[in-house]
């Protein structure tokens, strides 16, 4: 009767162990793209309502030196891929580093060039594939420059960084409603509070955080920094700036 227990408990543990070992994970490559005209270097993907949405940086119908402007795309989950949007490289925008965030069936992204003085736009698209503008960048001393992250959505705004402007040249912190109202929240360069801020910004409570690319502490090494901003603008580094070699080393590791 106790072999018949230890018998039974083994194979109940068998079986408990199966249920909980994780499926094989087989990967298969589901598109891939060619430049022209469906795009080219995505940037990520964002669901919505089963489909996926997301930008490639270059490639497209709008042909350059370089290869093209950069697209919005979709993809069914049985990998059919249609291009939404190819961008101009002019008013509406140029090269979309930035994934695509999703608000309420809409679109919402980024540009690092495009415009006249090719500081960068906010833009949306509809899933129809209409494209329109809602910030251009004007870069200088009293507005970013170059938006490279993906858009934070909170509270009906969007919130995002740029890589270059504001009062030090150095990277803003910026919001900007659905209506297309910007607002620089903070400016960094103005001391250990960083500089040319990367990654996407990730709300929590309210507040925002972050990390720069570069500054800190260790300017002479350039190490970065972790930073809070929260909506009115007042901005803080978290405590244990990158200090040593090691952190300058592993930064990467907090931008995700």
């Amino acid at each position: 009767q106790t072999g018949a227990l230890a018998v039974g408990a083994a194979q109940r543990s068998a079986s408990s162990s199966a249920a909980r070992r994780p499926p094989a994970i087989t990967y298969k490559s589901l598109y891939s793209f060619s430049a022209e005209p469906d795009g080219g270097s995505p940037a990520g993907l964002t669901d919505m309502n089963g489909v996926f949405y997301g930008s490639t940086a270059s490639g497209g119908v709008n042909g350059n030196e370089i290869g093209g402007y950069g697209t919005i795309f979709e993809m069914s989950a049985s990998a059919t891929e249609r291009v939404l949007y190819s961008f101009q490289g002019g008013t509406d925008g140029a090269f979309p580093y930035a994934g695509l965030t999703a608000v309420n069936g809409v679109l919402y992204g980024a540009t690092y060039g495009g415009d006249a003085n090719d500081n960068g736009t906010i833009f949306e698209v509809n899933t129809s594939g209409v494209e329109r503008v809602l910030y251009n960048f004007k870069g200088g001393k009293t507005d970013g420059a170059n938006p490279y992250p993906d858009l934070s959505a909170a509270n009906g705004v969007l919130y995002g960084t740029t890589a270059r402007g504001g009062a030090n040249n150095a990277g803003t912190v910026f919001e900007v409603s659905k209506s297309g109202v910007e607002s620089v929240l903070h400016s960094f360069g103005a001391g250990t509070d960083g500089s040319t801020p990367h990654g996407r910004l990730i709300d929590v409570n309210g507040t925002l955080y972050g990390v720069t690319a570069l500054g800190g502490a260790c300017q002479r090494q350039n190490c970065g920094t972790v930073f809070a901003v929260n909506p009115s603008g007042v901005e803080r580094d978290l405590p244990a700036p990158f200090q040593d070699q090691w952190a300058c080393r592993n930064r990467s590791a907090l931008d995700g």
